[in-house]
């Protein structure tokens, strides 16, 4: 399956995508820029475990797990993001990661923006949520810019170079069912 935005596209995350490329420095999992505001930060990553990742993401009947396409880049794939759904309650929690040589550019809000179209007009879910560290402004900002409000924020929740900060958490409600 396929989602088409203006800019990007949202596919499945395929095995061959852990590549050297997705694992190491000055990319993704491996750059700490890019995972400052993640738990995968803590852990380093080899194209083994990311391949192990994928797998069990994609074989996960309560994850959606997206590639976030460029189709005009030689390489494609950008960033990801996944929806852990809980279908009894008809939430999700939305992650992403984009690889930051592509930050600024709207990416990650149109992820976001279609990601949400999806969950609300295909799985019918109710609310979406994400959570962000306090210092995470890009990616409170893309959530904004998608739809997303701030709800509330969990004080101290996360160690960050030796402080603690906030987890600031945004949502969306499906339109359908806010009248």
């Amino acid at each position: 399956m396929s989602i088409k935005g203006d800019k990007i596209e949202l596919g499945p995350v395929l095995t061959k995508y852990a590549d050297e490329k997705y694992s190491n420095y000055p990319y993704w999992m491996n750059n700490p820029e890019v995972t400052k505001f993640t738990e995968s930060r803590f852990y380093p990553q080899t194209p083994e475990k990311l391949v192990q990742y994928v797998t069990e993401m994609n074989s996960n009947p309560n994850v959606v797990f997206f590639a976030i396409m460029q189709p005009n880049l030689a390489r494609g794939h950008i960033g990801n993001i996944k929806l852990i759904i809980n279908w009894i309650h008809r939430f999700a929690e939305v992650g992403l990661v984009i690889d930051k040589h592509q930050w600024g550019k709207g990416y990650g809000t149109e992820a976001i923006r279609l990601v949400k179209d999806y969950s609300f007009n295909q799985l019918n879910l109710h609310k979406l949520w994400a959570g962000c560290y306090a210092e995470n402004m890009g990616s409170i900002h893309a959530f904004m810019k998608a739809g997303f409000e701030q709800e509330y924020a969990i004080k101290n929740q996360y160690q960050l170079d030796g402080k603690y900060t906030d987890d600031v958490v945004l949502s969306a409600f499906n339109p359908k069912e806010m009248k």
